[in-house]
């Protein structure tokens, strides 16, 4: 709280002549008087008038701007809401004055003519110049204000637009009209003056030079004025400059360089008039080394206007003799040259004439006056020399072109010069000289009317001399047709787009004598850059991260190559800035994917790109690395023992970056899109011990406590190696068929399993089947030796007999026999590749090799393990027990050498298992079966068994039966029926028969003998066309394009009493459908798809046979079952009946007690029952779904989910909710427009549609909410 006797403005208003002082004031606009309080006042009479003391109490900030100089404000006060007192006097007589004592204020100084701009770059930038001030001031009733501050100094502020900084010291402020400053008239300034003098200033210029060190030119001179108006001072100096005639030398007063220490900069005088912020006059002269032109010039900085205010301008003038350029193929001699042009912040760009004379085979030419442009960069500079009527070879009498000479510094600091030839030619005079003709239609070209810029470019050949290339190169819009084929969201976006043609010429001679109607022979390609786009949305694409910021420069090349020994074109797309992709593995996220690709090649597919441009592929290649996975970090429930080993073996993989090649196909046809992936890995081995990993593994189950400790501890050694060989991953279809797969995951690898190789082992994960098997198994046909002798262990004691199991095994015997291990596996890989690429007779020595290799492999893997397991228990047992355990031992081992030891014998043959695959299916789980072929291997040419390595035993296991099976080959062609060209442009038969397999098995689930034939009729849609009478007879019978006929007999033993007897039980399948049949056209119209065997009547009957199974078992379950599918219309579209019957399937039980609800209860599953009646108008239809229930392995991990979280969303739509549902859609009914007008409400409500579906999601959904009360309830 303080005392106030009033405001200021009343205080004036009350005493003898205050009324003309507060006129003044106010006057000024000073509005903040009613704010100045009247803390304490006392009055003293003077001879010359009254003295009134007073002391000034106010709040907050009060700030008023200079009459005549609005820009400098004077501020006085806190901040903030704070106090500040002020002590003053009033004299009040003949001339009334107010004197203010002990000021403290800022000078704030506001205005776009002058901005702060510290030389300091950790000084922030601020937006106006303030100023802290002590002192008094005298204001007098015509505001004239007298000041006795201390001197102060102003910090670096800009002047205007012109880049020039300055800074004054000790400066004083001139606000009287009375007096002016000497310093202030001679810059043109009267009495009428209000602003600051600066006795002392200090210039800041040129950023782009370097003097002493430091950044900028910084000049110090005497006397600066800054009024309202801005800025005015006026500079002269002069230095001394010494020079060499190449280089300015360390005498002179001020050297430096611009840019970069090659272009040496030396100054020799500086004129600058800068009067209200316009430099009148701001010129500086010296000399600038050209580094290319190995020269100095004549120099001159300053200042000019320009659009946008000012600009730094610099001029050169040749001061010496002729400069000579190497060009490394000939040379440039510069005279006279003058050019001048505008310095930015990172370079310069000028313009003039040079004289001189061009060398440059075929060049030869004097230049006089010609124009040029000499461009400075960081990295590069440029003269570009304009030349005019040129004769250039192959290209004729050329009218204008422009000499580009870059030069650029190497890694070793010197000077390299290259050379370019510019001119334009039209498109339309070019294109018929370059073999357009050889290239894809595909391939991207100029517009007709396009302009083609030629380049020649002389370029070392090798030997000593210089070959001339040529090209030409035109800017596209896109890439033309090259893509069609891509959905525009799914194309990369582009720019700079150009298309290129280079030719090579061996010299200039050869260039020079070039006729202008030679054809040019070289090769094309298209210049771009691209950012990649969306993948295409297609299941398991979110597996997919790809960096789609990166704009990637790429070439997109064309020609022919020799494949298989055909020439074939190609079109492909290099990339130079690698695209990275990031993949995870499905069903264990990572933050960070674990295979990341480098895409370094795009190559289109050409064949398989169709006349509508609708199809196409791209195939991107390049090259990976495999990273560890952490399965703590997937988010799956995995327990935490299991996690442990799972980690301990993804780190072995990681120990070491996993690299090879990768391929990625993307594939589209219409609005459909496919992506298969394909990673190879190089050398990428992971070396595990099994047993180590079960006992970590039962560790973290937690065992009974009294199996806890060392003593239990058992060490053995199966080494499990793993050669990770292959991933590949497919995600979307591009086919019609419903039955292809829209999503795959596939890892294939090569293991050793304790000396044992298994080639091509493979995972494979599909939306329709699970699938583990290995591509080739060689087991020799051999009684091999016993792999340890008493010898070996004999070996391993020492000098009192016993076994010396660290020293003479662990650090003896054992590292030497894992080296040998480790070396036969290397060359076993080294023989692996060599046998891959052998031919002829070089491969029966490689196979010898390669087999002994591997039994010496098997032998010395299977010592080391049991010398290990003796090991481990002879360590396990005390030591005082160990004696009688190694004498047990050593008797054991010499009954072995006296028996087993002495008989082997070995065939040289192999028995090789191939393709031997495990399949599980999920829509049909009682197809469950193993596949896969035997054969004999190492036979002689001359041994009489050899034509059994011919024979090739195909074997399989099915939920049911093991068989032998013979497969069927090429179809066999019907010729009296003949042939017709297929979509494919090939000719094909009518009519043809193939036998797709014929079994002969034992059915284990039924002790039967199986035998089944499997085989297919195909006929051509134009014969089953003109076989077709219903379109001239009335009626007709259509038959089937392709018709699969099947079964299978099981003759199962039964014995009655006495009798014996066969049971003969018989499945057949007829299905008559073609490879691609949906089951029904339009749902929502009952539109059957037509199909199979039909009777045609048209607009009374029309009847499709589809489909007919039986068979007595389901599976192994004694349940007889049908499947049935056809298809039936009576009538026609208004009057008439429709049922469509797809995959109706019942499946029966034997007895009541066998039943099996919503299995073998009767009820059928069906895809499609739907019906449609249409009588006068009226009509009903609906279509019901009831499919048999089936599993994806995608709805794994919605299990793995529920498991952990029971609460878990359910997607209504997903794998799991799906895998049993039923459906009812389309179901309306339909009124005649009559009767609709007479009861519009009852057309409303009967027209209505009904889709509603139940699904297991929706089961789940109603059992959650209940299953959570419970568990609640539980805990209460």
């Amino acid at each position: 709280m303080y005392r106030t006797l009033g405001t200021i403005d009343r205080l004036l208003e009350r005493i003898p002549f205050g009324s003309g002082l507060l006129s003044s004031l106010q006057a000024a606009n000073l509005t903040f008087l009613d704010r100045v309080h009247l803390h304490d006042m006392r009055v003293h009479d003077r001879i010359s008038g009254m003295e009134v003391d007073i002391a000034f109490l106010f709040q907050g900030e009060i700030a008023f701007p200079i009459p005549g100089f609005p820009a400098l404000v004077v501020v006085l006060g806190a901040k903030d809401s704070a106090y500040t007192f002020l002590r003053g006097s009033i004299m009040i007589g003949e001339a009334s004055v107010l004197i203010l004592h002990d000021l403290s204020i800022t000078m704030r100084l506001d205005t776009p003519l002058l901005r702060p701009a510290p030389i300091d770059a950790s000084v922030p930038i601020v937006d106006h110049v303030e100023i802290q001030l002590y002192g008094e001031a005298v204001i007098n009733s015509d505001f004239d204000i007298e000041t006795t501050l201390a001197g102060f100094n102003l910090p670096p502020f800009s002047i205007g637009g012109t880049g020039l900084i300055v800074a004054a010291e000790d400066c004083m402020l001139d606000l009287s009209a009375e007096a002016t400053p000497a310093a202030v008239t001679a810059l043109g300034y009267g009495p009428e003056f209000k602003g600051v003098l600066g006795q002392r200033a200090h210039l800041y210029w040129l950023p782009q030079a370097v003097f002493d060190g430091v950044p900028g030119l910084r000049l110090d001179f005497e006397h600066i004025v800054i009024g309202h108006d801005g800025v005015s001072f006026h500079l002269v100096q002069t230095w001394q400059l010494h020079d060499n005639g190449k280089h300015i030398l360390t005498s002179s007063e001020l050297a430096g360089y611009l840019f970069d220490a090659s272009w040496e900069l030396g100054l020799h005088q500086i004129a600058a008039t800068v009067q209200q912020n316009r430099p009148i006059q701001f010129v500086c002269t010296g000399k600038l080394r050209v580094p290319f032109l190995d020269a100095l010039f004549d120099a001159g900085l300053g200042l000019r206007t320009n659009d946008d205010g000012y600009e730094v301008a610099l001029s050169l003038a040749q001061a010496g003799d002729s400069a000579l350029i190497d060009l490394g193929a000939g040379s440039l001699v510069a005279r006279n040259l003058l050019i001048n042009g505008e310095i930015t912040d990172t370079g310069f760009t000028l313009e003039g004439s040079l004289g001189g004379a061009i060398d440059l085979a075929p060049l030869a030419l004097n230049l006089n006056g010609a124009t040029i442009r000499l461009e400075h960069e960081p990295d590069h500079d440029v003269l570009a020399v304009m030349l005019s009527e040129l004769s250039l070879g192959p290209l004729g009498e050329v009218e204008k072109a422009v000499l580009r000479i870059t030069s650029t510094v190497a890694n070793g600091g010197t000077r390299q010069n290259t050379v370019l030839l510019e001119t334009t030619i039209a498109w339309q005079d070019l294109s018929h000289r370059l073999k357009l003709d050889d290239l894809p239609e595909q391939f991207p070209l100029p517009p007709d009317d396009a302009q083609v810029t030629a380049y020649v470019s002389w370029e070392d050949n090798g030997a000593g001399g210089h070959r001339l290339v040529l090209r030409f190169t035109a800017a596209l819009s896109d890439l033309g047709s090259s893509w069609t084929f891509i959905r525009e969201e799914y194309r990369p976006q582009l720019r700079n787009v150009r298309f290129t043609f280079e030719a090579n010429y061996a010299d200039a001679v050869a260039f020079q004598s070039a006729s202008t109607s030679d054809t040019f022979s070289g090769h094309v390609f298209v210049e771009l850059e691209l950012r990649p786009p969306a993948l295409p949305d297609v299941p398991g694409a979110e597996l997919f991260e790809v960096d789609r910021e990166q704009w990637i420069k790429a070439s997109l090349t064309t020609g022919v190559r020799t494949i298989n020994g055909s020439d074939e074109g190609y079109m492909e797309m290099a990339l130079a800035d690698a695209p990275a992709v990031k993949i995870n593995f499905p069903g264990l996220p990572q933050a960070e994917p674990p295979i990341q690709i480098e895409v370094k090649k795009v190559e289109f597919d050409l064949k398989s790109q169709g006349a509508d441009s609708l199809a196409g592929q791209l195939s991107l290649e390049g090259e990976f690395l495999f990273r560890p996975i952490n399965p703590a970090a997937s988010m799956l429930p995995v327990p935490p023992a299991m996690a442990v080993q799972m980690e301990k073996l993804f780190k072995a993989v990681g120990q070491s970056d996993f690299g090879g090649t990768a391929k990625i196909d993307l594939r589209f046809k219409g609005d459909k899109a496919a992506l298969e992936l394909s990673v190879v890995f190089d050398q990428a081995k992971v070396e595990l011990d099994l047993f180590d990993m079960m006992v970590g593994l039962t560790r973290g189950m937690a065992l009974p406590q009294e199996l806890n400790g060392s003593a239990n501890r058992v060490d053995l050694d199966i080494d499990f190696d793993i050669q990770l060989r292959e991933i590949r991953v497919h995600c979307g279809s591009i086919e019609d068929a419903g039955n292809q797969s829209q999503f795959g995951f596939e890892l294939v690898l090569d293991s050793t399993f304790a000396g044992v190789q298994v080639e091509g082992f493979s995972f494979k994960l599909t939306g329709q089947e699970f699938s583990a098997g290995f591509s080739r198994l060689a087991v020799p046909i051999t009684l091999p030796h016993f792999p340890v002798s008493q010898a070996d262990l004999n070996m391993l004691r020492d000098d009192s007999g016993a076994w010396d199991y660290r020293k003479l095994w662990l650090r003896g015997e054992r590292p030497q026999l894992a080296g040998s291990i480790a070396l036969l596996k290397n060359e076993i890989e080294a023989l692996k590749l060599q046998l891959g690429a052998a031919t002829g007779g070089d491969e029966a020595p490689l196979s010898a090799g390669l087999r002994a290799k591997r039994k010496a492999l098997f032998e010395k893997s299977a010592r080391q393990f049991l010398i290990d397991s003796i090991f481990a228990v002879h360590q396990a047992v005390g030591q005082s027990n160990r004696g009688a355990y190694q004498a047990m031992v050593d008797a054991y081992m010499a009954l072995m050498d006296a028996t087993l030891h002495q008989f082997s014998f070995d065939t040289t043959l192999d028995f090789v298992l191939r393709d031997v695959r495990f399949v599980l299916p999920f829509q049909n789980p009682t197809d469950i079966r193993v596949e896969g072929g035997a054969q004999l291997v190492g036979f002689k040419p001359e041994d009489p068994l050899a034509p059994l390595g011919d024979l090739v035993f195909k074997l399989g296991l099915s939920a049911e039966y093991l068989y032998f099976n013979v497969e069927g080959g090429d179809p066999i062609p019907i010729p009296v029926f003949g042939q017709y060209q297929n979509d494919a442009g090939e000719d094909e038969a009518k009519v043809s028969i193939r036998l797709n397999h014929a079994r002969i098995g034992y059915g284990y689930s039924k002790n039967a003998l199986v035998v089944a034939l499997a085989g297919e009729l195909k006929i051509a849609k134009s014969l089953a066309d003109d076989l077709n009478a219903a379109g001239t007879a009335g009626i007709g019978i259509r038959l089937p394009e392709h018709g699969r006929l099947g079964f299978k007999l099981d003759l199962i033993p039964i014995t009655l009493g006495e009798v014996d007897f066969l049971l003969p039980l018989l499945d057949f399948t007829i299905d008559l459908r073609k490879e691609y049949s949906p089951g029904i056209s339009d749902g929502a119209r009952c539109e059957p798809y037509w199909d199979g065997l039909q009777l045609i009547a048209p607009n009374i009957i029309r009847y499709g046979f589809k489909r007919l199974s039986f068979a007595p078992f389901f599976g192994s379950l004694l349940a007889p079952n049908y499947n049935l599918s056809f298809d039936v219309t009576l009538g026609n579209g208004e009057n008439g009946l429709t049922y469509v019957c797809n995959d109706y399937l019942v499946i029966l039980s034997t007895s009541l007690y066998t039943i099996i609800p919503m299995l073998t209860d009767g009820t059928p599953f069906f895809n499609n029952l739907c019906t449609s009646i249409r009588l006068a108008g009226f009509g009903v239809s609906f279509n019901l779904q009831r499919p048999f229930p089936s599993m994806s392995p995608l709805a794994l991990f919605e299990i793995f989910g529920l498991l952990a979280d029971p609460n878990m969303p359910i997607d209504p739509d997903g794998a799991l909710a799906n895998m049993i549902r039923v459906r009812i859609q389309n179901a309306r009914i339909t009124l005649p427009p009559a009767v609709v007008r007479m009861f519009p409400e009852v057309g409303t409500v009967l027209s209505r549609e009904i889709d509603y579906t139940a699904n297991l999601g929706t089961l789940i959904a109603l059992l959650q909410p209940i299953a959570g009360s419970m568990g609640r309830v539980a805990q209460h």
